[in-house]
């Protein structure tokens, strides 16, 4: 799951456009990551359910963070 500062980080730098309607966040589905030099690539899909149709709508997602997904 998502932190509240992995989430503030992307919707504050426009990283990921929102979604437009009434989905419900369920799970990340199989990450991976790589180091690439200092920084951390992802790639991940995230599941997303419409709390109104009950569907499931699936993201593919890819990207570098060092910020929210350092080493420590």
């Amino acid at each position: 799951m998502a932190t509240e500062k992995e989430l503030a980080y992307y919707v504050a730098n426009s990283a990921l456009e929102p979604i437009n309607g009434d989905y419900l966040y369920s799970e990340r589905v199989n990450p991976v990551f790589t180091k690439d030099g200092d920084n951390v690539k992802v790639k991940v899909a995230v599941k997303f359910i419409n709390n109104q149709s009950k569907v499931t709508l699936l993201q593919k997602r890819q990207g570098f963070d060092n910020e929210c997904f350092n080493e420590n």
